[in-house]
């Protein structure tokens, strides 16, 4: 295994000037980052080609390990006693009401997508029902 990923690792720096190999192995290094080179110096080539492997390394750990799934309730709060559901698989969140199946977002998303990406306590109201 140790191997495969040196020789992929030659693969994608073949071609590329050092600072970007250093770029591509920076983004990769993380989920979220901020590539601020100068003009000119490649950061879309970089961008890519680390989005490229980053997707095949996201693609590869489901397969081993299968996607993160949890489901979690809001009170919905024009009829108390009901709840939304919100599903969250890896990084991708989903909610069963009517704004998020009409714009693909909703007021109830993005607390709990902010949390989980902060790695935050649950928003006030949320209750997490799956997995116990």
């Amino acid at each position: 295994m140790q191997q495969a990923v040196l020789t992929r690792a030659k693969e994608i720096a073949e071609g590329l000037y050092r600072h970007e190999i250093e770029g591509v192995t920076f983004l990769l290094g993380r989920r979220r980052a901020l590539l601020a080179d100068d003009m000119g110096l490649g950061k879309t080539r970089q961008s890519v080609i680390a989005m490229v492997e980053a997707e095949a390394i996201r693609t590869l750990a489901q397969v081993l390990t299968g996607p993160d799934r949890s489901l979690y309730h809001i009170e919905r709060s024009s009829q108390k006693g009901k709840f939304y559901t919100l599903e969250v698989i890896g990084v991708d969140i989903t909610c069963d009401c009517p704004g998020f199946t009409h714009r693909g977002s909703c007021r109830h998303v993005h607390p709990l997508k902010s949390a989980l990406a902060a790695e935050k306590p649950f928003p006030k109201g949320y209750k997490k029902i799956l997995p116990d």
